[in-house]
């Protein structure tokens, strides 16, 4: 009983330590990978939906009042009414 209770002991050590090296390797992964993890814009559009073939209209929302900061978007008119609305927030 008492080499049993050893063995078993022995078993959880390892064990125990393969989780934990698997743990830190995946810390360590997203710690190297986090930049590639994060959305960043691009400053320039490169596609517009008139390139699409839509009919569109630039639209900008300010963020707060006395600021300067404004959000992009582009107006896209229904064809028909029983059509949803599409919000993409990227």
């Amino acid at each position: 009983m008492k080499n049993y209770i050893f063995f078993l002991g022995k078993r959880l050590l390892i064990l125990a330590g393969i989780v934990a090296i698997v743990y830190l390797l995946a810390c360590i992964s997203i710690r190297l990978g986090q930049n590639r993890l994060v959305f960043v814009p691009s400053k320039t559009i490169k596609t517009t939906p008139a390139d699409l073939g839509l009919s569109y209209q630039e639209v900008w929302i300010p963020v707060s009042p006395g600021k300067q900061e404004r959000l992009h978007g582009w107006w896209i008119p229904a064809t028909s009414p029983q059509i949803g609305v599409l919000l993409y927030l990227p």
